[in-house]
């Protein structure tokens, strides 16, 4: 089986230094987010979020935002994202079985290049994909699909481990088994997904025929 994981949410909890980072670069630019700075902020991509956050259609200040962010977030704030229990054991065993490892993220691919590396984990990745590691994607859906043709994964043997119900949507729009955990930033209202409450139970649904 091959296995394609969400990052944020699904294998670290990001969300206390993204919000760190957005609270930094918001009150640089001398704006007020119109949202609560609560998890329910991480998952969209940057250039997504910002927009919404702020309420500002501006390309020029929200690229100041966003430039703020990075270089808050980019330099070391990665660092504090934490791995959730259980999930490095897992990789690593995975990774001993001899699974083709992957992860398709929504955060840009600096950052998440940073954390597999600093987390020791780029070596064990067959591939390590955000939505600008390829020109024009716009959606998990677009990427998931990106890495199937890229690797010639067989939907049938590939499954995508995430935490949102737009990671359930994208796996099902490519034909992917999908697994949800049950530690991150969403919910998957499809009662006939499987689900995982810790890593030990993500183990036992990857390790079943």
């Amino acid at each position: 089986m091959n296995i394609i994981f969400d990052l944020d949410g699904t294998l670290i909890d990001s969300s206390p230094a993204i919000l760190a980072a957005l609270e930094m670069a918001l009150e640089k630019n001398k704006i007020k987010p119109k949202l609560p700075m609560t998890h329910k902020l991480i998952g969209p991509p940057l250039n997504q979020l910002l927009p919404i956050l702020t309420g500002l259609t501006d390309e020029k200040k929200l690229a100041s935002i966003a430039a703020s962010f990075k270089a808050v977030y980019d330099h070391d704030s990665y660092r504090s994202s934490s791995v959730y229990d259980g999930i490095d054991e897992l990789i690593h065993d995975l990774y001993h079985d001899q699974r083709q490892l992957f992860i398709a993220t929504n955060k840009r691919e600096v950052p998440t290049r940073k954390i597999t590396e600093y987390l020791g984990w780029q070596q064990m990745m067959t591939g390590v994909y955000s939505l600008d590691s390829f020109i024009g994607l716009a959606s998990k859906k677009e990427l998931l699909a990106e890495i199937m043709y890229k690797y010639k994964l067989d939907p049938k043997h590939t499954v995508y481990v995430g935490d949102t119900d737009s990671d359930y949507q994208a796996a099902v729009a490519n034909d992917l088994h999908y697994i949800m955990v049950q530690w991150g930033y969403g919910q998957c209202d499809d009662a006939k997904v499987p689900r995982a409450n810790n890593a030990q139970q993500l183990a036992v649904l990857l390790n079943q025929p």
